[in-house]
C-alpha cells in the first residue's frame, strides 16, 4: 500500500466529509420535495372522490356499505 502523508489524509477525508454533507442535504431535499408531490396528489384524489360521491345517487351509508371488504 503507497505511503500519503497524514495532510493529504486530513484534506481527503475534509473533503469526503463535505461531499457527505452535500448530498445528504440533496438527498433530504429530494425526500421533502416528494413528501409534498405525494400530498398534492392524495389531495387531488380526495377531491375526485368526493366529486365523485356528490354526483352519486347513493347515500353515504350505501356508499360506505359496499365499499367496506367482507
Amino acid at each position: 500500500m503507497a505511503r500519503i502523508s497524514k495532510e493529504t489524509l486530513k484534506n481527503q477525508i475534509k473533503k469526503a466529509e463535505e461531499k457527505v454533507i452535500r448530498t445528504g442535504e440533496a438527498y433530504n431535499k429530494a425526500c421533502d420535495e416528494l413528501k409534498e408531490l405525494r400530498a398534492k396528489e392524495k389531495a387531488i384524489e380526495h377531491e375526485e372522490l368526493i366529486e365523485a360521491f356528490i354526483k352519486s345517487c347513493r347515500s353515504y351509508e350505501r356508499l360506505w356499505n359496499s365499499s367496506k371488504l367482507k
